[in-house]
Formats: C-alpha cells, structure tokens, sequence
C-alpha cells in the first residue's frame, strides 16, 4: 500500500545536525571505583550445614517430603551418587528448590562424604531459588569448609544467586575474592548492576574488564552494558561499546544492533544510528528483522524527525517486512504529531488489512491519532466498539474529549468509567478537571462535588 507523504517540513524539528562519528575509549577507572565507594562488609557464612534440624529450616509440607522420601528411596537401590545428583537436578529444573536441597541433606545424613559431590553449582542455584540470602550463606559457608570455592563454576554460582537475592554488597565481595574470574564472572558483575539499577556501576565493571584485566568483551556483557548505556544515555559509553562490537565481530548480532541504535537515538546521534541501520540491512536476513526497523522508526519520530520515520515505514512495506504493532503504535504516534489525518486514515487501513485493528494499544493509538487530527467522532466509534477497554484506553478518550473540547461527553464517559470500575487514576482525574474548566459555570457543580 502506498502511503503518500504529506506536506510542510516536520523534520526542521529533528534534533540530529551532527556527522558520523566513529566509536572511542573511554577514562580508564580504578577498581575501587569500578564495584563501590565503599567496601562491602564482611560476611558471616554459616557452615552448621549437615545438621538440618537445627540448621536449615522450611515449613513442612508433608506430600513435598513424601515425594522427596519416595523418589530418594527408589534411587538408593541404584547406589550411585550420579543418580541423587540426578534427582537434585531434576528437583531444580521443576522449580522444587526445597525438594533439592532435602535430598542433599538425606544424602548427607545417609553418611555420604560431601567432598565427593560434583554438582555444587546445581545446588547453590536451589538455594538461589528459594530467595533467602541468609540460606544462600549457609551454602557458601558449606563450601568453603570443604574446600572447593577456588572452582570458577561454583563462584560464578554464588555469584549469580547473590544478584538474584540483591544482595549486592555480599556479591560485590564474593567477585573481589574470587581467585579465579572468567567470561561469566565478569558478565555477572555487569548484568547485576544494571539489573539492580547501578548503570554506571555496570558500565565502569565493563570498561575496567577490557582496560585493567584484558577480558575480550562477549556478546552477553555488550547487550547488558547496552542496556546500562540505553538507561543513563551515555553517549562515550555507546561509542566505547560499539567499538568492540565492531571489533569482536558482533556487528551482524541483530540484538546488539538494535540496542545501538536505541542508545544513539535516545542521545540525538541519529547519523550514527542511520549508519548502523543501513549496515545491517546489508544481510538479508535482517531485513525481515521487525525490532530493528521498529526501533529505527521508533527514534526517528521521538527526534522528530517525522518524514523520514514514514518514509522508513514506507521503505520497510516496500521490502515485504511485516509491522507488528509496536510498528504500528510509533507510526500513528507521528502521524498525531504531524496532523495530518490523511495519512493518518491511509495508516488505519493498513491496521485492518494486517489485522491489528483489534490491538488494544493499536486500538488506543487510534484513538488518540483521529483526536489529535480533529476527527474526534471517529475517535469515540472506536473506543465504543472496543471490547479491550482498559485504564489507558479510558484515559486517553476522556483526556482527548477534555482537551479537543467536549466536555459534556468526557464527564459522561467519566461516569460510566467510574461505575463500571469503582475508581480513576491520576491521567483520568486530571482530565476531568480540565473538562470542568472547559465547560465553564455550566459544570462548575459538577467540579465542586468531584473535588470534594
């Protein structure tokens, strides 16, 4: 379907006026910098661990024990550690970290030398699972009795568990006492700040890998450095980054590639951004890649750059590539912004023939399109035809009829919300009130009793 483009310049709002620039270094940090201000406090690791009356406590559930009774007893005839360490694993995979962890402690009170077990990392993932980080210490107190911490796998293990509990000081320490560090460790470090919010911190663990230890990035601590990046909007970060993607090969990696032009246009380097975009087009296979055009549609519009995010979308149809409706969402985003309710009808009908007209965020968008392009009674046939209607649907029809000036029909709308669902957020309140305004003395009532 050909889309025509609309009239005016819209793009002399778009933000970008820079050239391409090619990707850098960054400061070297220090390692005291790098993982925290200051230093994590020491940690108290129980190894009362065989004992687990008096050590390890759960709330009894008797089928659970049954089970675990059951399973145990018919794997001793076998004889074999293998076959417990089996089962251990097979508790973990099902998501029965108690289960687990009870068939350690039988083995141990069966008289089993724990020095021979090889399935630490297994385990110490049961103990994750539970989310207790005071039973995640008596693990790593285990395990340190018996000598066997200096494995990479099982550090990596209490590691991982420590992030996943946020026990961030308790992981920041467990990494700096590690004797050995691989790939993992360091992609541990840098995912668990960004997962735990400390974006600089993941980003500084990132750059200090490369420049101070000399550990090649991967493609796992890229796309989580990415999204660090993507969080503060760092631009030398993105270029730091991007530098050893280029260098490592990954440029071809579509999931890196979106996270680069994600962070470049959330920093107005929409040159750069381009310039990777048309890099990966080069592969065919990427060229039936939804996310990356939607991202690249994505930035343009939120730049302001309006005619060419339609001209994408227009190249995108042209290439066979199906929208999605994130698609979809960002295109009728700039077509509200433009005003332009030609275009914006040419959009509907592209909705039905891919048949997303049924989307509720499709849906919303619409509406909120033909209001902002002054045809507000279509706006209110699809919002009444609707069977997804849900709170940002409902805010945006009653802020719409506020702001396009009908306020009878937006407290009319406000009253039937409010007795199908009881009760308005802030977004509907808001427009309320300002369809009191509007409507002047007329609902000047109205407005005292809502506001009482």
């Amino acid at each position: 379907m050909a889309i025509a483009r609309p009239l005016g310049s819209p793009n002399a709002h778009c933000k970008d006026q820079s050239y391409l620039l090619r990707p850098s270094k960054v400061t070297h940090y220090s390692l005291g910098h790098a993982l925290y201000s200051k230093r994590a406090s020491s940690l108290c690791y129980s190894t009362k661990f065989q004992n687990c009356s008096t050590s390890i406590q759960f709330q009894e559930n008797p089928s659970q024990k049954s089970i675990v009774e059951s399973r145990y007893l018919d794997n001793q005839s076998l004889n074999s550690v293998f076959s417990d360490s089996k089962l251990i694993k097979e508790f973990v995979d099902d998501g029965l970290f108690e289960n687990a962890i009870r068939v350690y402690l039988r083995m141990l009170e069966c008289g089993f030398q724990a020095e021979k077990f090889r399935f630490f990392p297994c385990l110490i993932k049961a103990f994750g699972g539970l989310g207790d980080v005071d039973k995640v210490k008596q693990v790593h107190g285990h395990v340190l009795k018996l000598g066997v911490l200096n494995d990479v796998y099982v550090g990596n293990s209490l590691l991982s568990v420590y992030w996943k509990c946020s026990a961030v000081e308790d992981a920041v320490q467990m990494f700096e006492e590690m004797r050995e560090r691989d790939s993992i460790s360091w992609n541990a470090m840098i995912s668990g700040f960004c997962q735990s919010g400390d974006y600089m911190g993941s980003l500084i663990t990132f750059s200090m890998m490369i420049w101070e230890y000399g550990v090649y990035p991967n493609r796992v601590a890229c796309l989580s450095a990415l999204s660090a990046c993507s969080s503060i909007e760092s631009l030398i970060h993105a270029r730091e980054i991007h530098g050893f993607v280029v260098k490592s090969g990954l440029n071809v990696d579509e999931f890196l590639v979106s996270g680069l032009i994600e962070i470049y246009m959330k920093c107005g380097n929409v040159r750069t951004a381009e310039y990777v975009f048309k890099g990966i087009l080069d592969k065919e296979s990427s060229k039936g890649n939804t996310v990356i055009w939607n991202v690249m549609i994505l930035g343009y519009v939120s730049n302001g750059c309006l005619l060419q995010a339609l001209d994408l979308f227009h190249d995108m149809l042209a290439m066979g590539t199906i929208p999605n409706s994130c698609t979809l969402v960002a295109v009728l985003v700039l077509c509200s912004q433009l005003s332009d309710l030609a275009v914006g009808k040419q959009i509907h009908g592209c909705i039905v023939c891919f048949g997303l007209d049924y989307d509720v965020r499709v849906e919303t968008a619409l509406i909120d399109m033909y209001f902002k392009c002054g045809d507000p009674e279509t706006g209110l046939k699809i919002f009444r035809r609707s069977q997804n209607r849900n709170l940002v649907m409902w805010g945006a029809v009653i802020s719409n009829c506020a702001q396009s000036g009908y306020p009878a029909e937006a407290l009319e709308l406000f009253y039937t919300f409010i007795s199908e669902s009881g009760f308005a957020d802030l977004v509907i309140l808001l427009a309320m009130l300002r369809a009191c305004e509007v409507g002047g003395g007329k609902n000047r009532g109205v407005k005292e009793d809502f506001l009482t």
